[in-house]
């Protein structure tokens, strides 16, 4: 390799990076295109500029594909990969920083075992059904077989170097790995030796004496002084020492084999072919200003002359920039043309010319009546999408190849996005399989860059990889197995039991799927052509993202992949730095978090809806849930190319964010530069940043790569070193339980760093020299990294094991009775080797589990922790997480509404019953009861023969715990199909969570008709055809209720159900009161003893204890798990709340017992919602009393409706009515405790008096007694009653009369 690396310092490149070698579109009307498209053309194009130009273009014009959107597709892409330095000091050293890279690259290979293998894509399953309609792997620019050998073949490709085959294109192996060359365009084999091989890239000319074993820069010093676009090489048929090159530079001759050339004429050549049986004569294809010419030797290739005659000659603004030429064996003085460019209003092809004397003149012969024009029956354009030639335009300037058959001088091969035969000598065409027919048995991939005859055997090189015939082109198969070509540009992984699913969106090839074994070749190609996304959900393994929709993976390659709802993708973009992450929750397996635009979205239902996280007014891009603390967020944005890029965190879930980017001076200036991000796995503070550059050589990042922080981002730690001076990163991932252990990748190699290492270092042995490197993932279950590259799938074991770090996932963390079950899985940071689980599950059954998926089901109302320790090869790592399952009494509360109008079948929270599996609800457009267009639920009974079968609508457990006078309302629509076909409507309410049902409403038959108009299957047409139902559920108020819509199904016709509504008429009070029997002025809180002693009684004391009731008040049951809450929510007591009349407050107009928690407020039965009383809106005094205080009521009326009005009676500052109606303590006002008679006067001493119940509950003549329970004498509700000694209930009283005289009293403040 020594001699390689010489050859390659003295003859280092340094201008500009050479990009794709392509001729740019046409341009010559410049008035007539849109500004970015002119500016996108024009002499070093700003990319800021034009994708400004771009998105305000169509902004306002529908986007439709055409020549320069596709070139603009291409020309992005390339920005980024270009790799010779802009930076002048960058230059300087260029060679020296390539020379010490490769060196550096071969010395790490020969120190160790290669780490990285590519495991795909190599091939696509051609016969799965899933199979995308354009479907291709690899992208392949020309392809050669040796004439010597015919098992011997050579590739060159886009991106990925040279391949060889020796066995006839069934396996190839890449000669070209440890060099910096991608894109080939351009191959020649001798032949006399097969050993001997040429091909351009990368500006230079190559040779290989060795069938590609090593290789060496052929040429002399002149040669070489110029960067070359080798467009065409060819050796002379007969003397292996005569080379020619077409260059961009100009055409070359070697006479020696590559040692020297002679500048045989300058500019641009494309082309350049032999006469058959006469190699004197040389045939070549020149491109100068707006037009192509013609030039022929007869000298073997000393001089050429321009032949011109039926040659064409374009007028500006017409051009005709590309030509491909063929001769044929079977009448060697035929010569075709391939001509493209655009003329007489039409782009694509300019014509079909032929030569039958050897190049002397030509004759027009296809398609039209003269060149170019706008497409027609009579005038195809073989040059765009379309197999029936009706479309103008194509990628001419980019996919191009002609070949005429060498034992039929009539039959001709044109090719572009498509291929196109001829068997008339070029007069007409015919297209035998579209880019699309990929079913079809000749099909190949678009956009066909070669295709060469070798007697009846045909090569095809495009876009998909490399096809074969053997028939001569009435079957193509794939011959390219072992091309590790896919040019990703996502790429998405499966965790643990998907660690072998894996996609990504590909450059001009569809979706590339792995779905562990299941297709031929490993992966199969499948959706459109060139998707930018790629992800796989990290516990449903069946599930993976692209940018074609939310696929079910099968599992069978015959059975086609589901699609399922994913309403917002992710940024994507064809510029490093650009798209967006998808990042899952680490602990709720539904939930993930997404840029779309210029907003931070969340999905808590797998995709099938988003909430509006943070609008940032700029396009998010990486996103990061930290793994320890899901509340911790990290954000970057991407406001344009030259913009402020910039780095935000968020500790709250998303509420607030703040602005952690490095300042411009940390950075080393270039703020315009992305990021990327990783967290660590134990401490959400620490993180790293790593800058991304949409270009792939600028600007200079040297020094001011990767950055640390250990305090989210408050400041900021410059990691870089001179190892990575001449990278330019793409991205960067954490190994989490390592010890900083990091991995970037770059635009052509990997680099490692750890805490204990201190310094990056190259980490590339087994991968190709040069490969970009797109996304990066760790498997841990294998310990190995991923790496989705422009070069294939490549992967590693990791540098180094590290310990576990245990965490888990669930699909909920609120359950209720009518979902009593939460699926758990482990979510861990954990080897496969000797990998074990221990779970905890307090209050759950079971209540503890060994494996890594468990189910289970809680039973009771509460709050529970989950604890998971796992254990592997390198060590174990426990973690619990508090208060993590919720058994609530309701995951709903009123006002329920819902109707179809978000196209879901079920509402959020409901569910369907549908017994039989078949036809069932389901949404649809109609004609709403308001007359306009809307839609609606519908069970269609017209098609569906099961009479009896019932399918039902469940609503999620709905708390009316803050609901007076509950009313349900709904719309149905039904059309009967007669007497005889009984289709009904049931609607059933339960409270006990299912387990019994009370019919509420039913119908059937015609009784259920709404109209008799119209044809069946029936549709409503208009708002009188819908009717309105209102039922009364009040009985049901203060209860947890479920209710079924459930069809009845008898073959009738279709019934249909909309605006379901469960809503709250009362007064709602949003109430705060603190009792001072429990008052804690020290915590501010009232102390929930009786709730923890567990007296709290499960019905309302008051009615027992001859409260006045009013309206519904009376009689609430304490819902089930109420009493489970702990802190602020704590249940103290029971209290009453009244509506007393504005006029004349003595008179009670509606009451509501209630509950009071440790911090004032005061909820419903159901511990949580505002306290509802049934009453007309209007103007209330509202009062609070309870069983032992004085109560107290609003000095003046409160304008109430059925919206929530708040009053605090602990606040100082609120009127109360009468005088120290409440007493102050501390900062707040507390009820005046002590009222054990309850009559609503405080005695000491006398008839009627507080403190003898007190002595009378102890027992009268043992004062020394303690009595416990749920009592009124319990003064203090600590759940006993004491009579003397520390904490009794008799001194608060005395001490609320005046303590100095016990003959005083205290009249509540109520009239």
């Amino acid at each position: 390799m020594t001699r390689f690396f010489t050859t390659l310092l003295v003859s280092v490149i340094l201008t500009a990076a050479h990009g794709q070698s392509t001729l740019t579109p046409h341009t010559a009307a410049q008035s007539k295109l849109p500004d970015w498209v002119r500016l996108m053309y024009s002499a070093d194009p700003d990319p800021g500029a034009v994708q400004a130009a771009y998105d305000a273009y169509y902004a306002t014009h529908p986007f439709v594909k055409n020549t320069h959107t596709q070139y603009f597709k291409r020309w992005k892409r390339e920005l980024g990969h270009a790799q010779v330095p802009k930076d002048p000091t960058q230059r300087a050293t260029y060679a020296l920083d390539l020379h010490q890279y490769l060196n550096a690259t071969a010395e790490l290979a020969a120190s160790r075992a290669a780490n990285w293998s590519c495991i795909g894509p190599f091939d696509w399953d051609h016969g799965s059904v899933v199979k995308s309609y354009a479907a291709g792997a690899a992208h392949v620019y020309t392809v050669e077989q040796a004439a010597s050998n015919g098992n011997i073949c050579y590739a060159g490709t886009a991106n990925a170097g040279v391949w060889k085959s020796t066995d006839k294109g069934l396996n190839w192996t890449n000669v070209t790995k440890s060099m910096l060359v991608g894109e080939v365009l351009s191959v020649e084999i001798d032949p006399v030796d097969a050993n001997i091989v040429w091909f351009g890239a990368e500006g230079r000319l190559y040779k290989s004496t060795d069938g590609g074993t090593s290789w060496a820069i052929a040429g002399d010093a002149t040669f070489n002084a110029l960067t070359h676009s080798i467009r065409d090489i060819v050796l002379h048929p007969t003397n292996n020492q005569k080379l020619f090159v077409c260059s961009d530079k100009g055409l070359y001759r070697s006479d020696n084999g590559g040692t020297t050339f002679t500048l045989v004429q300058s500019g641009i050549w494309q082309e350049i072919e032999f006469k058959p049986g006469a190699p004197a004569t040389v045939y070549a294809v020149k491109q100068t200003a707006n037009l192509t010419q013609f030039w022929r030797s007869t000298d073997n290739g000393t001089s050429f002359t321009q032949m011109t005659t039926g040659w064409p000659v374009p007028v500006s603004p017409d051009e005709q920039e590309r030509t491909e030429i063929a001769v044929t064996a079977a009448d060697p003085n035929f010569v075709y043309a391939l001509c493209t460019g655009a003329a007489d209003g039409g782009s694509g092809l300019y014509g079909i010319y032929k030569s039958v004397d050897s190049g002397a003149s030509w004759t027009f012969q296809c398609c039209g009546a003269g060149p170019g024009g706008v497409p027609s029956p009579t005038n195809f354009n073989l040059m765009g999408w379309d197999d029936g030639g009706q479309d103008d335009g194509g990628q001419y300037y980019y996919d191009l190849a002609l070949a005429a058959d060498p034992a039929n001088a009539n039959k001709l091969m044109a090719c572009g996005v498509n291929r196109w035969v001829s068997t008339d000598g070029g007069v007409t065409f015919t297209c035998p399989a579209k880019w699309s027919h990929s079913s079809k048995v000749d099909y190949v991939h678009a956009d066909i860059h070669d295709i060469r005859y070798y007697g009846n055997e045909i090569w095809l090189a495009c876009d998909g990889g490399i096809f074969y015939s053997n028939d001569g082109g009435a079957t193509f198969n794939r011959r390219m197995f072992g091309i590790a070509g896919t040019d990703f540009w996502g790429f998405g992984a499966g965790g643990w039991t998907g660690s072998q699913v894996m996609l990504g969106g590909a450059y001009h090839n569809g979706t590339m799927l792995k779905d562990n074994n299941v297709y031929a070749n490993g992966w199969v190609c499948t959706d459109g052509g060139d998707g930018v996304r790629g992800f796989v959900h990290p516990q449903y393994d069946r599930r993976a993202l692209s940018d074609y929709g939310y696929k079910t993976l099968s599992g069978d390659r015959l059975v086609a992949n589901g699609n399922s709802s994913w309403s917002k993708q992710p940024n994507g973009s064809y510029i490093t730095g650009e798209s967006s992450e998808l990042a899952w929750h680490p602990n709720l397996v539904n939930t993930a978090f997404l840029g779309n635009g210029t907003a931070l979205w969340r999905t808590d239902d797998n995709g099938a809806s988003f909430s509006l996280v943070r609008e940032f007014g700029e396009q998010v891009t990486s996103i990061e849930v930290a793994f320890s603390d899901p509340n911790t967020l990290y954000v970057c944005t991407y406001p344009d190319w030259w913009g402020v890029k910039k780095v935000w965190r968020s500790t709250d879930g998303g509420v607030i964010w703040t602005n952690i980017t490095p300042t411009s001076a940390q950075l080393n200036g270039n703020t315009w530069v992305p990021y990327d991000i990783a967290v660590s796995a134990t401490d959400p503070q620490t993180i790293w940043l790593l800058r991304t550059s949409q270009y792939g050589n600028s600007p200079n990042l040297n020094g001011y790569v990767v950055y640390r922080s250990t305090n989210g981002g408050t400041t900021w730690t410059n990691i870089t070193d001179a190892n990575l001076n001449g990278e330019w990163p793409t991205n960067i991932v954490h190994q989490l339980g390592s010890a900083g252990g990091l991995y970037i990748g770059t635009r052509r190699a990997v680099y490692y760093r750890s805490d204990a290492t201190g310094t990056w270092n190259l980490w590339n042995a087994g991968l190709p020299a040069k490969v970009q490197s797109t996304r990066m993932l760790i498997n841990y279950r294998e310990g190995k990294i991923r790496n989705g590259t422009d070069r294939s799938v490549w992967e590693s074991a990791l540098e180094a094991p590290a310990p576990p770090v245990a965490n888990f996932s669930v699909d909920k963390r609120t359950v209720t009775c009518l979902a009593p079950s939460v699926q758990f899985w482990d979510n861990s940071a954990l080897s496969g080797t000797g990998a074990t689980w221990s779970w905890s599950f307090p209050g759950g059954s079971p209540s503890t589990a060994t494996s890594r998926s468990p189910l289970v089901t809680y039973s009771a109302p509460g709050v529970y922790d989950v604890t998971l320790t796992v254990t592997d090869a390198n060590g174990t790592s426990t973690r619990t997480i508090p208060a993590f399952i919720t058994f609530a009494n309701s995951n709903a509360a009123t006002p329920v509404s819902e109707n179809a109008e978000n196209q879901a079948v079920l509402p959020n929270g409901w569910a369907l019953d549908n017994p039989d599996a078949s036809s069932t609800w389901t949404n649809v457009s109609v004609t709403g009861a308001d007359g306009a267009a809307t839609r609606a639920w519908r069970i269609d009974y017209y098609y569906y023969n099961a009479p009896g079968q019932v399918d039902r609508l469940v609503t999620p457990v709905i708390s009316l715990g803050g609901s007076a006078g509950t009313r349900l309302k709904f719309h149905h629509a039904y059309k009967p199909y007669g007497a005889s076909c009984t289709d009904g409507l049931r609607v059933e309410i339960s409270a006990d969570c299912g387990a019994s049902w009370t019919t509420i409403y039913y119908e059937e038959a015609l009784a259920l008709g709404t109209t008799t108009t119209g044809t069946s299957p029936w549709a409503p047409t208009a708002a009188d055809q819908w009717e309105l139902h209102d039922i009364d559920l009040s009985a049901y108020d203060g209860r947890s209720v479920v209710i079924r819509f459930t069809g009845v199904c008898d073959y009738g016709d279709r019934l249909y159900l909309d605006n379901i509504s469960v809503t709250n008429s009362g007064m709602r009070l949003a109430l705060k009161v603190m009792l001072e029997g429990p008052y804690d002025n020290a915590t501010g809180r009232m102390r929930d003893e009786l709730r923890v002693a567990g007296l709290l009684p499960g019905t309302e004391p008051y009615t027992t204890l001859g409260f006045t009731q009013a309206a519904d008040g009376g009689g609430e049951l304490l819902q089930a798990g109420t009493t489970a809450t702990a802190g602020d929510n704590a249940i103290v007591d029971w209290v009453q709340v009244e509506l007393r009349n504005s006029a004349s407050p003595a008179t009670v107009v509606a009451t509501r017992p209630a509950l009071v928690q440790r911090d004032g407020d005061v909820v419903a039965e159901d511990g949580c919602s505002p306290v509802a009383l049934l009453a007309s809106a209007g103007s209330y005094h509202v009062a609070v009393r309870h069983r032992n205080h004085l109560g107290a009521m609003t000095a003046a009326p409160l304008a109430l409706s059925t919206g929530t009005t708040a009053f605090d009676f602990s606040s100082p500052a609120s009127g109360l009515y009468g005088t120290q109606a409440s007493k102050p303590v501390g900062a707040v006002n507390v009820l005046w405790a002590g009222n054990a008679v309850r009559d609503g006067l405080l005695k000491y001493v006398g008839a009627g008096n507080d403190r003898d119940p007190i002595l009378v509950r102890v027992g009268s003549t043992v004062p020394t007694n303690v009595v416990s329970g749920y009592f009124v004498e319990d003064v203090a509700l600590d759940g006993t009653v004491k009579y003397v000694g520390a904490g009794n209930d008799r001194d608060p009283i005395l001490v609320n009369v005046g303590s100095t005289v016990p003959t005083n009293t205290r009249v509540e403040q109520l009239p």
